[in-house]
């Protein structure tokens, strides 16, 4: 999971200010755990506000806004947890915390229904209505595609940013927007001829091979991850039984052709 720089020198910021109030008297631990609510609220209410026309448009900067806001809500909850004992009044810096987390989630889940109206909006056009179905009309492989690199879009965007669980969820809720109106258009064809279904058929295929590609294995991606781990700049353990060749080798038969695999590939050179 992806953050922005700048939220990680505000938790900086905000971690000095809970150490300090850990070590205060308790006046003053109030005042700094207040002035760290109030660092807080000012970024939950100020950033979705100044930055709206980015977070309405721009899918990266709407992932990177909902990492921010929970991983920066997770560690206020770890610091509570470690030494909230030791303080008072510090329920508002929690419950803030857990407010980040709803604002992070309502402009993701806009953003993502967005997406999904938008392939509403592109299918209306897809020409699959009336009672028969003697031909695939051009307009109908043109409004998938155009669907699917949407998709892929998003994927460019998102594979490398949000939480893998996140990510194959809601790819996989957007794409089933486009099989659901594909599929309540065909139920509804009172008659397809062979022709049709064939073309229909191939196109459904499209739809299989591109869109299962959409998705990230977390196996294989933690694989990866420990390869180049045990590689460690040819000076792990796997440079005592693998030349650079060869283990480059192994990495193309056991992984698919993904970027994650070219950037571990790119990564392994003679030492």
């Amino acid at each position: 999971m992806l953050c922005i720089e700048k939220c990680l020198e505000l938790l900086e910021v905000l971690e000095k200010i809970f150490q300090q109030a850990v070590g205060a008297s308790e006046p003053c631990a109030s005042k700094l755990i207040l002035t760290a609510e109030s660092i807080v609220r000012l970024y939950r209410i100020t950033v979705p506000e100044y930055h709206q026309k980015l977070l309405q448009t721009i899918p990266q900067q709407v992932a990177l806004f909902h990492n921010n806001c929970y991983y920066l809500a997770h560690k206020f909850i770890d610091w509570d947890t470690e030494c909230g004992q030791n303080l008072t009044n510090r329920s508002g810096f929690v419950r803030e915390a857990e407010a980040l987390k709803v604002v992070a989630a309502k402009i993701f889940t806009d953003y993502v229904k967005s997406q999904i109206d938008q392939i509403e909006e592109i299918m209306k056009d897809s020409k699959l209505t009336g009672p028969t179905l003697d031909s695939l009309h051009p307009a109908t492989e043109k409004c998938i595609r155009q669907c699917l690199r949407q998709h892929e879009l998003l994927k460019t965007v998102w594979q490398k940013v949000l939480p893998y669980s996140i990510y194959n969820q809601t790819l996989g809720k957007i794409l089933d927007t486009l099989c659901c109106q594909i599929i309540n258009s065909i139920v509804q064809l009172e008659d397809i001829s062979s022709d049709a279904a064939t073309q229909m058929g191939d196109l459904l295929n499209v739809i299989i091979n591109r869109g299962s590609n959409l998705f990230t294995n977390p196996k294989e991606v933690n694989l990866l991850m420990d390869i180049n781990d045990h590689w460690s700049d040819g000076k792990g353990p796997l440079a005592l039984h693998f030349k650079c060749g060869e283990l480059k080798t192994l990495i193309r038969a056991l992984f698919q052709n993904t970027d994650r695999r070219a950037a571990l590939l790119s990564k392994i050179q003679e030492y």
